[in-house]
């Protein structure tokens, strides 16, 4: 939209006259989709008039604090179509609202909301309080405009025919929509006033660079929040994956070992990101709180922001949930995906090396009681310990599980031994074997003799062959 200013020629007739041709020449030119002009240029208020209205009648005795305040313009034919604001009911101005005409009077939707809820305003009597008393029908209600502040509502707003009324030391800034970039015609509006008058100096601006004035502070402010939150955000997700990650890394001798003694891939993960979401839920949950009241503040200070924006929650929470999700899988992936023996031979200072600090002291207490001949509760103590030093020096779970059941049937003088692993049917079946047993296929069932009597017996427990045949 561009925005041309231009001072009268004369007197008010001479005046009006001057703007009349000056529009249905601009309203002709190849681009122009509508060609109006006001007392109140776009988003400049300057020009502006305003003061008290009333309603069907004046009051007799006005009391100033209480009275309903309104904004002033005058506009000519075609105004609001080339500012793009919308008519809502009744008519637009035309060429015959003059002097001569009985007086009329468009209302945005705030003076009717204000003062006439639930009513029809086509028809009704307002006074207004600027170049005359007398009262002015109105013929139409348009859209409202904020005309003081983008961040501000808008306010009531009456509007009068420019041929009825004085304005502006007889100024009006004449309003151009075009199809094709405003300032391309200039020169071309600049030749038609001064073949009408080659004394008015007109000057020339557009309303885009007018709003973009006023919104220049408020806009340059939401960038810098903008950035300060796109960086926040990057720290987030950087530190939230960052932890997660560095958390699960320093896990992955763990991994190994659940890995190592029977846990599937799937279930390890499922721990993983379950912990890792836990964590951030609370953090979510905090900062969430925390950000609402900061919303707040910022509300005073921000366009259009809302302490509760629920689709900004979400998207931040979506995001650092699966930062999270992300962060704890992909490592314990990788840790899951690694051979146990691996991940357990890296581990420098957690069970395991514990395990082998207690080794010798095992072995010793064994030496004790097997020279004694009594029964002893160590054996998985032993074979776990006989697990974890084999562990460091195979890269399989069966290796190290046959090097320990070896290294205990040296300790215990035995020539065979075998390990039973529990399934889902409910039988125990043999996971390795050295020695003679390593031919035997076992599968026993869980309520069967042989599992009965070793849930009954703490200690070492002898079988017959018979009993294992």
């Amino acid at each position: 939209v561009l925005v041309m200013r231009a001072p009268g020629v004369g007197s008010q007739q001479q005046t009006n006259e001057y703007f009349s041709e000056v529009l249905s020449r601009i309203a002709a030119l190849p681009g122009v989709v509508a060609a109006g002009a006001t007392s109140i240029p776009p988003g400049d208020l300057s020009y502006s008039g305003s003061g008290s209205y009333f309603l069907d009648r004046e009051p007799e005795v006005r009391d100033r604090r209480s009275e309903s305040q309104s904004f002033f313009t005058v506009v000519a034919p075609r105004t609001f179509a080339a500012l793009g604001v919308p008519i809502k009911i009744g008519r637009d101005f035309t060429d015959r609202d003059t002097a001569a005409a009985p007086l009329v009077a468009i209302v945005n939707e705030e003076l009717v909301r204000r003062s006439l809820p639930g009513t029809d305003p086509i028809g009704r009597t307002i006074f207004c309080n600027f170049d005359r008393a007398d009262g002015m029908t109105i013929v139409g209600v348009v859209g409202d405009a904020r005309q003081v502040n983008p961040a501000n509502e808008a306010d009531p707003e009456c509007f009068m025919p420019y041929q009825q009324h004085t304005y502006n030391g007889r100024t009006l800034h004449v309003v151009i929509r075009t199809m094709r970039e405003p300032t391309s015609l200039v020169e071309t509006v600049r030749c038609v006033a001064r073949e009408l008058s080659a004394d008015v100096r007109v000057s020339f601006t557009t309303m885009e660079a007018t709003v973009a004035e006023h919104v220049e502070t408020p806009k340059f402010r939401a960038l810098l929040f903008g950035i300060v939150a796109a960086l926040a955000v990057c720290l987030a997700v950087i530190g939230v994956y960052g932890v997660m990650a560095y958390s699960v890394e320093h896990r992955t001798q763990e991994i190994g070992l659940r890995m190592a003694l029977g846990a599937t891939q799937r279930s390890v993960l499922r721990l993983v990101v379950g912990q890792a979401l836990g964590i951030a839920a609370v953090g979510l949950a905090l900062g969430l709180a925390g950000s609402a009241a900061a919303a707040r503040l910022l509300a005073t200070v921000l366009f259009e922001v809302h302490p509760i924006d629920v689709p900004v929650y979400l998207a931040v929470a979506g995001l650092v949930g699966v930062v999270a999700a992300t962060a704890g899988y992909l490592p314990a992936r990788r840790a899951a995906s690694v051979s146990p023996m691996v991940a357990l031979r890296g581990e420098k200072t957690s069970l395991l090396r514990n395990v082998g600090e207690r080794l010798r002291s095992t072995v010793q207490d064994f030496k004790h009681v097997v020279s004694r001949g009594t029964d002893t509760e160590l054996w998985s103590a032993t074979l776990f310990t006989e697990f974890a030093a084999a562990a460091r020096q195979t890269d399989s779970v069966t290796g190290a599980l046959r090097g320990a059941l070896t290294t205990l049937c040296e300790r215990l003088g035995a020539d065979s031994a075998t390990l039973l692993e529990s399934s889902r049917d409910r039988h125990y079946r043999s996971r390795v074997a050295v020695g003679a047993l390593e031919s035997t296929e076992f599968d026993v069932s869980a309520d069967g003799f042989l599992i009965s009597r070793l849930a009954a017996f703490h200690g070492s427990l002898t079988f017959t062959d018979e009993e294992l045949r």
